[in-house]
């Protein structure tokens, strides 16, 4: 595994402590000092202590002493013949750099998109799937769906990839009207209970923007026909 894994980990079901290949620590205190960016540690100590099913956190940040703090892709491999018999989980911790080179053709074929979740298996893209989708801040529900406007819009109007992941979001939108720039934060807020709660509000703004542009080209038309008046007005002295 250490070929191609920057770090390994074991743990077994009903064990409180998860294993390296030099030393041991509680899972407890494991899972807070790993500091994922997107999922809280009472989230990941229960994945790692209840996965029956192979279960993979695409990309993000992990800021901890026990790893390089990078970017990493996490699996959590279940040992045992089958699903509900596991005998405990690996763990493996993947540079996102590393990930990207071995599993290239993944994807370019957009097979690697996949994200598990409780029960269900979902389908997202990273960079424009939202934090929840990747095991932390609750269930899914309609503000993921907004989450994912709002990452579509920002790599629209910017040419970057979604910013799920991308510690640079607010210098892309420098030259944003601060109408358009409060619309994506606030769609793009890691906390659900952050952004817009349904699409109406969403759309109520949108239409607010669009009336404030179309009142701005007005204004700006008006000024330039003004100016056109007084320099015909100029220089024909009428």
């Amino acid at each position: 595994a250490n070929t191609f894994c920057d770090h390994v980990f074991l743990h077994f079901f009903g064990d409180d402590r998860i294993y390296s290949s030099s030393s041991s620590m509680e899972l407890s205190l494991f899972a807070r000092m790993m500091r994922y960016e997107y999922v809280p540690m009472e989230r990941l100590a229960t994945l790692i202590s209840g996965a029956d099913q192979l279960t993979i956190l695409p990309a993000q940040q992990v800021s901890s002493t026990l790893v390089d703090s990078s970017r990493v892709v996490t699996f959590l491999v279940p040992l045992g013949a089958s699903p509900g018999a596991s005998k405990g989980t690996l763990l493996f911790l993947i540079k996102d750099s590393v990930y990207q080179s071995l599993f290239a053709d993944a994807i370019d074929d957009r097979v690697n998109t996949y994200i598990y979740q409780g029960d269900d298996l979902l389908y997202a893209t990273e960079g424009f799937a939202a934090p929840e989708q990747y095991g932390g801040f609750g269930q899914t529900d309609r503000r993921t769906d907004i989450f994912g406007i709002g990452a579509t819009c920002f790599a629209l109007l910017t040419g970057h990839k979604g910013p799920a992941d991308d510690p640079y979001i607010g210098e892309y939108m420098g030259g944003f009207s601060p109408a358009m720039r409060r619309i994506l934060e606030k769609c793009l807020q890691k906390d659900p209970d952050l952004r817009y709660q349904d699409c109406q509000s969403l759309r109520r703004d949108f239409e607010n923007l669009a009336e404030d542009n179309r009142r701005l080209r007005r204004e700006a038309a008006q000024k330039a026909v003004g100016r056109l008046r007084t320099l015909f007005s100029r220089r024909t002295g009428n």
